[in-house]
């Protein structure tokens, strides 16, 4: 578990510096050590996708996670952003609400849900 957390942070400094080839290097590394492509996994390469500007493909490893772990936070707030960015609010909300519905205490989720409110 140690080592994953040592990828986990190496994969988020390399994207952070805009170190592509490094962030996929330590993403293939996780993957190497997460068989079944993880929940972790999806996500890290939906937030690399994302950082790419690969939106399509960012959306459907956010969905990928959200189809196993329908209440993933950060999955779903990302997600909801994506949709946001293209303009489809509606898709933002609904989104949020389903996270919402299998974890109503997350307080990221609620104000993000608000914040489309306005």
């Amino acid at each position: 578990m140690a080592e994953l957390r040592r990828l986990h942070r190496r994969v988020l400094r390399a994207v952070a510096a805009e170190q592509w080839e490094r962030a996929e290097l330590a993403l293939a590394h996780i993957d190497d050590q997460l068989p079944g492509r993880r929940s972790l996994h999806t996500r890290l390469v939906g937030w690399y996708q994302l950082k790419r500007g690969r939106d399509q493909r960012a959306k459907r490893q956010f969905q990928q996670v959200l189809a196993t772990r329908p209440g993933d936070e950060n999955a779903a707030l990302n997600l909801a952003y994506l949709h946001q960015r293209a303009d489809r609010r509606d898709a933002a909300r609904e989104v949020l609400e389903q996270a919402l519905e299998h974890n109503p205490a997350s307080d990221a989720l609620a104000g993000a849900r608000q914040r489309l409110r306005r």
